[in-house]
Formats: structure tokens, C-alpha cells, sequence
């Protein structure tokens, strides 16, 4: 495997594009991590190339990770896809338990409605740096943002939708220069990407959304620090109804599923 050439992930300029691509793989997805641009070992791109498989829907919740079926898919040894393994378990996407290995995590209620409240806090911060600076440039930048995501939701276009609206909220810890905040929020975004993006369908959820990041630029425009973060908040907390909505309903479509499942294991034990 060869690493990726960066596409998205400098900020830097006001050459920056949105868009463009209509997916969420490669190297512009990966070039948001905490060190964009740096030489990727083994492991990190394997992991980076698992989480776009799970984001998908490739690799669903709960489905096991089996190191021999991948080594032999990415074309490598085991050593490096248990590894990988061990990098997602730590971010949350990957369970290993002993002597039953790797799953695709679960997500559960309570991990989406942490995930989000520590996304709004994070993302409020960073606007309210943002607003501070008065950057022209940065203004530019998130201007055309918007633009292009009110653009991409008027044509239809959800994947594009979801490509710009991710390149906006790693742009707000880029623009304030928080590592931190920009480290997190983008594992956080691992996490629950391939449950919100379903909700990004919703044309009236996106027309929403659209306006929550226009009132966020708008603040930062003005230069008003809480302007800025309550507009944050407006727009994760109706990302996060939204998701916890699309969670209960796919939680209630698998349950009976799960059920005939557990009555057809059942009467196997009988015969046997």
C-alpha cells in the first residue's frame, strides 16, 4: 500500500475549494487527522482505509473483523491489521474482546448523545476563536462554504452535501488553530459519520443546517464570540435529534430481526 497524497486537509489560503468529490474516502477524508500530510505507517493506513469501509457500510455495527480475511484483502501480513485493529479500538470504532476478536463497535444512545454534546462544546470554542480573529481571509474561505453547501442541497446532491459540510466543521478548529479541538473532532466524526450522514437525505434537514452554518458565519462576520458559539449549538443539537431519530428507528427495524435470529439459534441448540 502507498499513502495518499493530501487534496483537502490544508486550510492555508484562499485557494481552497469545497467539494468536488462525491465520497468521503481517501485522501480527503484521511487528510483531516492530526497530522495531515505527515508519512502514514502500515497500520494507520489500513486502519484509515477500515474506517472508510465502515463508514460505507461495508463493515456494519457489530459484524466481526476477521485479521486472516483482511490481511489477505489489503494484501498484507496479519501483524499490521491487528495493529490497525488495535488504533480503531482505541478510537472507539473497533471492539476486541479475548478470544472472540474484532467487531465493528455499536453505537448506542448514550455514545451518540456524548459524542454530539462534546461536538457542539468543541465546535462552539472554535467559533468564538474564530469570531475573534476577524480574518478576512478566513471570512472568504467560510463564505464560500456556504455558498456551496446552500448550492449542493438545493441540487439534490447529498454526498457533496456531506463532503462540505464536513470540510466546514474541521475548517472552524483549522481556522482557530486548535490541535486539540481539531484532533477530536475528527475521530468524533468517525464515529457517527455513517449514521448521519443517512439523515443528511432529509432536504429539509439540509435547507436547516444550511441556515445554522450561515448564522454561524454570519456571527463570526460580526465578530461576536457568542453569536457564534449558540449558533454552533443550534446546529449540532439539530444534527444530533435528527441522528438519535434515524438511531431509534433503525434499532426498532433490527429488533425483530435480531429476535427470528435468536429463535433460529435456539432451535439449532435444541436439535443438536
Amino acid at each position: 500500500m502507498s499513502t495518499t497524497s493530501d487534496q483537502f486537509g490544508s486550510f492555508n489560503g484562499a485557494a481552497v475549494r469545497f467539494g468536488g468529490r462525491a465520497d468521503l474516502t481517501g485522501p480527503f477524508f484521511n487528510s483531516f487527522g492530526p497530522r495531515p500530510g505527515a508519512v502514514k505507517t502500515l497500520p494507520e493506513q489500513l486502519a484509515d482505509k477500515l474506517v472508510e469501509q465502515i463508514i460505507r457500510g461495508q463493515h456494519v455495527p457489530g459484524q466481526r473483523l476477521h485479521e486472516m480475511r483482511l490481511a489477505e484483502h489489503f494484501e498484507v501480513s496479519r501483524g499490521p491489521v491487528r495493529e490497525a485493529l488495535r488504533l480503531l479500538e482505541r478510537e472507539g470504532l473497533v471492539v476486541m474482546l479475548p478470544h472472540r476478536g474484532a467487531s465493528v463497535a455499536k453505537l448506542t444512545e448514550k455514545r451518540l448523545k456524548d459524542v454530539f454534546s462534546v461536538r457542539s462544546a468543541l465546535m462552539a470554542i472554535c467559533a468564538e476563536e474564530v469570531a475573534g480573529l476577524r480574518s478576512k481571509n478566513i471570512q472568504t474561505i467560510l463564505d464560500e462554504g456556504t455558498e456551496k453547501l446552500f448550492e449542493a442541497s438545493d441540487r439534490g446532491d447529498v454526498d457533496e452535501y456531506v463532503v462540505i459540510a464536513y470540510q466546514l466543521s474541521m475548517y472552524l478548529p483549522e481556522a482557530s488553530e486548535n490541535d486539540i479541538a481539531r484532533a477530536i473532532l475528527f475521530s468524533l466524526g468517525r464515529q457517527t459519520l455513517s449514521l448521519t450522514r443517512r439523515v443528511y437525505e432529509s432536504r429539509k434537514h439540509r435547507q436547516e443546517w444550511s441556515n445554522n452554518w450561515r448564522d454561524i458565519v454570519e456571527a463570526i462576520r460580526a465578530g461576536k464570540p457568542a453569536a457564534a458559539a449558540n449558533a454552533v449549538h443550534n446546529l449540532i443539537s439539530g444534527i444530533k435529534a435528527a441522528a438519535l431519530d434515524e438511531f431509534e428507528r433503525e434499532e426498532k427495524q433490527a429488533t425483530p430481526r435480531n429476535r427470528g435470529q435468536r429463535h433460529r439459534t435456539s432451535e439449532r441448540r435444541e436439535v443438536r
